[in-house]
């Protein structure tokens, strides 16, 4: 099943079946009622499906750096979706790894953390307007129903006209997601690099630090494939690679991204360097998924690699 939430994978779900009209509207009362009874259980009065129930926010740790969402910002965040079944409340998606497992789903994301995401572009309209309503550092929890969740649309794991429970924590509110990811630059490049970040515009494709000569006559332009061992980090410091991974590619004509392509090229037969890609030259705005549809390299992402050029052939 795609992810629900993240905003970069295209929004689709694959229908486990084919119900007619009338199945549809049985599936609609009986979830109706679901949602009913379990606001009532919460003396929350129904005000229609086309709306948010805020079951509570907690402000309580907010402080002078936690600032009102806004829709165009990004957030960081960690959360839980869950049915609302009155029963077992079935979790559907977490960025949590250890609750995943314990749940038997996979997690949204590869990596451990928070999920990075748009705010403006949630596949699901009623998360939208459920974080309109917090701040950096606020806990909270939401009741979605279906008209402002995923209609009558269903797969094996989630029924039509399903109602959710949103949890969620407010890691991080980025009003501007490229100073954001700049502000990771000074500490890479500067700091661990030691090198100049005098031209941080586009035309900047890599920065590269070297830990060795190599062979000085087996330049890594002079040759068509090339054997690369890597390592890849993002700005905050979680690793995306299975420690260090091999990859063969065509210089003049793969589809590798540019930083990494272009870092390489500058290479010698045995030479080791750590390099920096702006995202502009990585992925770009898109977020990066496996096949598993978990996210590995989220948007507006700069990256950190060590690469060894181990060899090259015509």
């Amino acid at each position: 099943m795609k992810r629900l939430l993240y905003l970069s994978m295209a929004f689709a779900l694959v229908l486990s079946a084919c119900l007619d009209s009338n199945d549809l509207e049985k599936e609609r009362e009986m979830q109706l009622n679901e949602l009913k009874t379990f606001l009532a259980s919460k003396n929350i009065p129904f005000a229609g499906t086309d709306t948010v129930y805020c079951l509570f926010i907690d402000s309580t740790q907010r402080d002078s750096t936690s600032i009102p969402i806004k829709g165009s910002y990004y957030v960081k965040i960690n959360y839980n979706l869950r049915l609302v079944d009155n029963s077992k409340f079935e979790l559907v998606e977490t960025n949590n790894h250890t609750l995943a497992k314990s749940n038997s789903i996979l997690p949204v994301t590869y990596l451990k953390g928070p999920s990075l995401i748009s705010v403006n572009y949630t596949s699901i309209y009623g998360i939208y307007r459920s974080l309109l309503q917090l701040q950096k550092n606020d806990t909270a929890e939401f009741v979605i129903p279906y008209d402002w969740a995923f209609g009558s649309y269903y797969t094996s794991l989630i029924p039509a006209f399903s109602s959710l429970i949103f949890q969620v924590r407010v890691v991080e509110v980025i009003p501007d997601i490229v100073a954001y990811d700049k502000s990771f630059w000074q500490r890479w490049v500067v700091d661990s690099l030691q090198l100049s970040l005098s031209d941080t515009t586009e035309e900047v494709p890599v920065y590269i630090k070297t830990y060795n000569t190599g062979d000085t006559t087996k330049k890594a332009s002079d040759y068509t494939n090339v054997t690369v061992i890597y390592k890849g980090w993002l700005t905050d410091g979680r690793v995306f690679t299975d420690n260090y991974d091999t990859i063969t590619f065509n210089l003049s004509g793969s589809s590798i991204i540019k930083g990494f392509s272009t870092a390489v090229n500058q290479l010698n037969l045995g030479q080791r360097a750590k390099v920096f890609i702006p995202y502009y030259h990585a992925y770009g705005t898109n977020a990066q998924v496996n096949g598993r549809y978990q996210v590995v390299i989220p948007p507006y992402s700069s990256l950190i690699y060590e690469v060894l050029l181990f060899s090259i052939n015509y």
